[in-house]
């Protein structure tokens, strides 16, 4: 399959980026971040449900607008954010292809993606290695950012922005939030990643991940009933109302439950197990516990479960560092397991389930041009 070698041959180049020095390594790293971005803007308009949603429609009006006029239009009818809107009209001023649209984004989002994963590993956990961070990140998030490119781009700034969460720089880091609200503005969520991060390496208070486990079990209505309460105060704008008009559907999202519960249970014994870098595995605990609470709103609407990428993206972060909780004679297997799992729901979300209609890849060379045309 291309994206499993695409993603195969970009780990090793990020790997050998990792072990290089000077130019090798800058080579290596540019090949392999490229090796995504390229595959992105070679795919056809036809791979991921949001590309005809939106992306080539507002691609359309950046080549067919004569002023920035276009982008305020697009902001008050649709809702679109001016960050993504501005990307879109700078690229519009060389080239009116839209796969370079599709190539800049993807670029954009490796490039934070990586900014953010090489400060976490220089500074929080220097065992991390970021080839495996960035191949989690391929095998979970990749495909998504095909489909759900605006969020996309506003997780990767956000993860960028974790460097201010551990510096302890509020300030910073809600400008950040604010970049990355420029992108997709329901990135306001991860705002309160930056108390959560104090109150657990300031404090060393540990009760939050117990009421949230509690929460994601069994919690499912007050979920539900605090999405609307919260939606309704029009913080995200108008666009998510329509998903409770027809009210909320109470049932447990039992995939999300089965997806997540394991890897959670595995993060809340190795941070049982090793005490030298306890406040952080519980960070990670706390952080992987909001993103199940989060990813229960499936049971409203399926594109609710958006607003956990925001905490899912640290999994990237977490999951190479479960296996160091065993004895060392398990470690191979352990993380054979880890893999294995990985590679089984990569399948069965991006092939079997088709999540985002991101498979099978197609080229774009039987797509027809972009038409422009004015809001």
């Amino acid at each position: 399959m291309i994206y499993l070698t695409c993603f195969a041959v970009s780990g090793i180049f990020i790997f050998w980026a990792e072990k290089g020095k000077g130019n090798q390594r800058i080579a290596c790293l540019v090949i392999g971040i490229m090796i995504p971005a390229v595959l992105a803007g070679m795919r056809s308009s036809y791979v991921g449900t949001d590309v005809l949603l939106y992306a080539r429609q507002v691609f359309a009006s950046a080549i067919g607008s004569s002023s920035l006029s276009w982008m305020g239009r697009w902001n008050s009818i649709y809702g679109v954010e001016y960050g993504y809107l501005l990307l879109n009209h700078i690229i519009s001023l060389f080239t009116e292809n839209i796969a370079w649209q599709f190539f800049v984004v993807e670029l954009f989002i490796l490039i934070f993606i990586y900014k953010g994963f090489s400060y976490i590993k220089r500074n929080v956990s220097d065992r991390l290695s970021i080839a495996e961070m960035f191949m989690i990140y391929y095998l979970l998030f990749y495909n998504e950012s095909l489909n759900l490119m605006r969020q996309s781009m506003a997780v990767a700034v956000t993860i960028y922005g974790f460097r201010y969460v551990h510096q302890r720089k509020l300030l910073k880091y809600l400008l950040i939030i604010a970049l990355a609200m420029q992108f997709h503005i329901t990135s306001l969520l991860a705002v309160i990643i930056y108390p959560i991060y104090v109150m657990v390496f300031a404090r060393r208070k540990y009760s939050l991940k117990y009421f949230l486990a509690v929460v994601s079990i069994i919690g499912t209505p007050l979920i539900g009933r605090a999405a609307e309460m919260i939606i309704y105060t029009g913080v995200f704008g108008d666009k998510f109302f329509k998903y409770f008009n027809n009210g909320i559907n109470m049932a447990y999202s039992f995939n999300q439950l089965i997806i997540r519960i394991p890897f959670i249970i595995l993060i809340w014994y190795m941070a049982s197990v090793k005490r030298s870098n306890r406040p952080y595995y519980n960070f990670m605990i706390i952080v992987l516990l909001l993103d199940l609470v989060f990813a229960e709103l499936r049971g409203i609407d399926v594109t609710l479960y958006r607003l956990s990428l925001y905490f899912s993206i640290f999994k990237c972060a977490i999951y190479p560092e479960i296996a160091r909780a065993f004895c060392w004679k398990y470690i191979r297997f352990v993380k054979a397991v880890i893999w294995g799992s990985l590679l089984l729901l990569w399948y069965y979300q991006i092939v079997y389930m088709n999540n985002g209609q991101t498979y099978p890849y197609m080229l774009n060379i039987y797509d027809d041009p972009v038409i422009p045309y004015v809001l």
